[in-house]
């Protein structure tokens, strides 16, 4: 029995459509691993982005809380007194590590440099990322 040309073409469509089955499947996989990839790259680099942003604002909170603590005032602050007071600005944020130094002295007019470090783990781990340690310094003078 012989088929004609538009009976051939309508076989051959029909064998190279069951050819194709289960390529759907794998092409979602595909771009299902990407969007996927992506979607999480995004949120772990906001939850990076945000940790420095706080980083950074409590090493100026620390410099700042310095400078009214010179020699001069009342109450002198120590090394300790601002490690205590960013830890307790920290809002439950662990894992700080405060480093004040003074530049020369804390008498006013000299600089005081407040540095914190904190180190952040990203939730989903990315290839060749591990632990990154965020840290911000902030320099001002003392005022009194």
């Amino acid at each position: 029995m012989r088929l004609s040309l538009h009976g051939r073409v309508v076989k051959r469509a029909l064998q190279l459509r069951q050819d194709e089955r289960g390529t759907e499947l794998i092409e979602f996989a595909f771009v299902g691993l990407l969007l996927f990839a992506l979607t999480f790259g995004i949120a772990e680099f906001g939850r990076a982005v945000w940790t420095y942003s706080t980083v950074a604002h409590l090493a100026r909170e620390g410099a700042r809380f310095a400078i009214v603590r010179g020699a001069e005032s009342a109450a002198t602050a120590s090394a300790n007194d601002v490690e205590a007071y960013v830890q307790s600005r920290a809002a439950g944020m662990t894992g700080l590590d405060v480093t004040t130094a003074w530049d020369p002295d804390n008498q006013p007019g000299s600089v005081v440099e407040v540095r914190v470090d904190r180190p952040f783990d990203p939730i989903v781990p990315l290839v060749g990322l591990g632990t990154i340690t965020l840290s911000s310094t902030s320099r001002l003078v003392i005022a009194f």
